[in-house]
């Protein structure tokens, strides 16, 4: 049979102040930024559409915002020097596109159980999150009014529907990227920057 999925694990904050205690749920990676402002976790859900990179600030009670999330495998937290960005691996190798089947079993001797294919190799690709970036700007709707004393003119008001959310974070390399030489891929690993947090170091095959 193939791998087994491997989920995350319970991932329990505590104040020491206060006693009190949080629980955040499949973690299967995380990190604390020097400050102790954001804490950075990775998921991997038995939903997979749950899976992704998460932030929250310890300090608060406000749960984790998802800054990319969705069927897929990510891994390997990593801080440049100064902690503003964040850099991680996305495997997308075993996401299967909409409407499309999921491969056959192999079969194997006369009465022996079928078998699952081997997994297709790994397709990573790169992304960062830029801690210092402006958040997305709030979702606004416009409403209508009621008209009020027999006017029927109609006011439009703009409502914050969401608060800001975090900045998103962005695909910076893959084997589809201009430059990236025909017949390498990304062998994943640990990446790291450079200490002025200009430059993103992978390995590749």
């Amino acid at each position: 049979t193939g791998p087994a999925k491997t989920t995350g694990s319970d991932l329990y904050i505590r104040d020491l102040a206060s006693g009190a205690t949080r629980t955040v749920t499949e973690v299967a990676e995380f990190t604390l930024s020097r400050d102790e402002k954001t804490l950075a976790y990775l998921v991997s859900s038995k939903n997979d559409e749950k899976n992704g990179l998460y932030v929250l600030n310890p300090n608060f009670g406000t749960g984790g915002a998802a800054l990319k999330a969705g069927p897929g495998k990510y891994s390997n937290l990593v801080w440049d020097e100064k902690q503003t960005r964040l850099a991680f691996f996305y495997d997308d190798s075993q996401v299967l596109p909409p409407n499309v089947a999921p491969p056959p079993r192999v079969k194997g001797a006369p009465g022996a159980p079928a078998v699952q294919a081997p997994p297709p190799p790994p397709r990573y690709r790169v992304f960062v999150w830029d801690r210092q970036a402006k958040p997305e700007a709030p979702l606004a709707a416009r409403i209508p009014l009621r008209a009020v004393g027999g006017f029927g003119a109609v006011t439009a008001a703009v409502v914050a529907a969401d608060p800001p959310a975090p900045a998103a974070v962005s695909e910076v390399l893959s084997a589809a990227t201009p430059g990236f030489r025909k017949g390498w891929t990304l062998a994943g690993g640990s990446p790291s920057f450079s200490l002025d947090g200009t430059k993103l170091f992978v390995s590749v095959a």
